[in-house]
């Protein structure tokens, strides 16, 4: 497994790929593999999905079947016995492999566990969250870390100053017990998040709003959902976020009335949900089910409006909160770019909404 940075090595514009003619030795191939390595381009500031200017990107494709195809025989000189020759051909094959796999796109990507870096601000540090991505398989998107979601975390700050105070600094309960001693608590499960993937905004969220967040996702998901809140908990809970993982199918209501009952939530939060022509009206179903219906009770959710399908979809949605009486109260967008996509990509919109009751019950 390898873990993915942002960052470019200081000599890669003068990098060129060895010649195997020229028999070049494991560290030369090693280092070279190394080089090669493609990250998403829009994961921090600097990019490396550029190749070298001083190579052209079809050189470097012949240079890594040249590796897979090479018996690289060389290596079995009298320094190494045949195992340790052995050990290193396999090194060089797999870094070969994995970065033929990245120029194939993230659905050939292996496992990795990436790092995404949230920019300090005046009043929070620089964020590191963990984020681990097994291979992409079938229709599990959920597997992936979107664009979107990234998008989202970057600026959970401004919306929880903006428009979630209440949630962010929620009110403390103070006991005292028979012995005289005081103890505080807070409010429990305060946040919801629909369709979590592999839990990027969720565990954010937890720790930039200091608050408690359920992350839910099918059951395929919920395994690499639980190891990334694991990954990130020591976080979480330095900045004084708690976040727990569980399984929610959309539409499995046995599953959803025994796990979670007649539980609601102050806030409810979705990133990127749309990939079925039904999952409007379904995500729209579960914010009706799982929101508070009170005067503070809020639902975000964020669309990348990424061509007509998804505009299309984001409609719907729109249509579909409407009909169950919750109304649009702030809206706004962000522009981002997916990971693993050409350097020349446009960017992506990616509308974020805030929704309320129409009608909450505490304003009867």
């Amino acid at each position: 497994m390898e873990k993915q940075s942002g960052k470019i090595a200081a000599d890669r514009e003068l990098f060129s790929v060895p010649n195997l003619r020229k028999q070049p030795s494991f560290n030369e191939l090693s280092r070279a593999l190394n080089n090669l390595a493609l990250s998403p381009e829009n994961w921090s500031e600097e990019s490396n999905q550029e190749e070298s200017r001083t190579q052209d990107p079809s050189d470097i494709n012949r240079f890594l079947m040249s590796i897979v195809a090479s018996d690289l025989r060389w290596f079995d000189g009298p320094s190494l016995n045949t195992s340790q020759a052995a050990t290193q051909k396999d090194i060089i094959y797999d870094l070969a492999s994995k970065r033929m796999a990245e120029r194939c796109g993230r659905s050939a990507m292996p496992e990795m566990t990436r790092t995404w870096v949230v920019p300090a601000s005046e009043k929070l540090p620089q964020l590191h969250f963990e984020i681990r991505e097994p291979p992409l398989t079938g229709d599990n998107l959920g597997l992936k870390t979107w664009g979107t979601a990234f998008a989202v975390s970057k600026i959970l700050e401004k919306l929880g100053n903006d428009y979630f105070c209440h949630v962010i600094n929620p009110p403390r309960n103070n006991y005292t017990t028979a012995t005289g001693s005081t103890f505080t608590t807070r409010n429990s499960n305060q946040v919801l998040e629909l369709g979590a993937g592999t839990g990027l905004v969720g565990i954010a969220l937890a720790a930039i709003w200091h608050v408690d967040v359920i992350l839910t996702d099918l059951p395929e998901i919920h395994a690499n959902l639980l190891h990334n809140i694991d990954l990130n908990s020591d976080l979480i809970n330095k900045m004084g976020g708690v976040a727990t993982g569980k399984v929610l199918d959309w539409k499995n209501d046995d599953q959803i009335n025994r796990d979670f009952g007649g539980e609601r939530f102050e806030v409810v939060v979705a990133a990127d949900p749309f990939y079925d022509d039904d999952h409007p009206s379904l995500v729209a179903a579960m914010i009706q089910k799982f929101l508070k219906h009170g005067r503070t009770s809020l639902a975000l959710v964020a669309v990348p409006l990424r061509d007509k399908k998804t505009k299309s979809l984001y409609s719907q949605f729109v249509g579909s909160m409407r009909e169950k009486d919750l109304q649009l109260k702030y809206q706004g967008s962000v522009a981002f770019r997916d990971d693993w996509g050409s350097a020349d990509q446009e960017s992506i919109i990616c509308w974020w909404s805030i929704w309320a009751w129409y009608n909450p019950l505490d304003m009867k």
